[in-house]
């Protein structure tokens, strides 16, 4: 399998998922310039685990993969995030991501945070619960909204599975933070159903004096 898919890379080579490049030689979908020229690390910002700030082109990339069909690029930035997630011998018992709405799963086809957790689930070998935390009302578009207006937007929105998370350590996932609001109100949600503890990991966080 593995010799199949070097065949396919040297006859179809795929661009870099940051600059476009062709390139049949990348690491986790960067070619080698990007990959050595991007600050990439391990971060946290109070419980969430970060990679990459999200900067024009990281913005472009999962913009892509949520609204263009193009999730690809996120499974492989979930790898190096997983990776990196890997030497940190974080303590969990499952791993689960931030749900759409099923009208929303319905008209996109996946859910770009899912994908990565399942991703990060295989790097780590901790079970991905897909069923551990719900979507059950549809709400209006985060980017669209002010801070307060996010809070609000999402109060109430999730449900947990008391069965799945009472007394578990968890990892909840997710594509992008910005003003955190979305993930407070998972972790809120999964605690309030007993989690035991909750920590998050993205794969780009936005500082709060830039403009998304």
């Amino acid at each position: 399998m593995a010799d199949f898919k070097n065949l396919l890379n040297l006859i179809f080579p795929s661009g870099c998922i940051y600059c476009g490049r062709l390139s049949d030689d990348r690491v986790h979908g960067f070619c080698k310039e990007c990959y050595n020229s991007l600050s990439i690390y391990l971060r946290k910002i109070g419980y969430t685990w970060y990679v990459f700030e999200y900067d024009k082109k990281i913005s472009q990339i999962l913009k892509k993969a949520k609204y263009a069909g193009k999730p690809g690029a996120v499974k492989k930035m979930a790898g190096l995030l997983g990776g990196l997630l890997l030497d940190k011998d974080i303590e969990i018992d499952l791993i689960t991501y931030v749900p759409m709405h099923k009208k929303d799963i319905g008209k996109r086809g996946y859910n770009q945070s899912g994908i990565a957790a399942r991703k990060i689930s295989k790097i780590l070998g901790f079970p991905c619960r897909e069923n551990a935390l719900y979507k059950t009302m549809k709400t209006k578009k985060q980017a669209d909204l002010s801070k307060n207006s996010r809070e609000k937007n999402l109060n109430g929105a999730f449900l947990a599975n008391e069965h799945i998370v009472k007394g578990m350590r968890i990892l909840l996932i997710d594509d992008i933070i910005t003003t955190g609001s979305t993930l407070g109100e998972c972790k809120k949600t999964l605690i309030a159903a007993g989690a035991a503890k909750v920590e998050t990991a993205v794969i780009a966080h936005t500082p709060f004096n830039r403009k998304r």
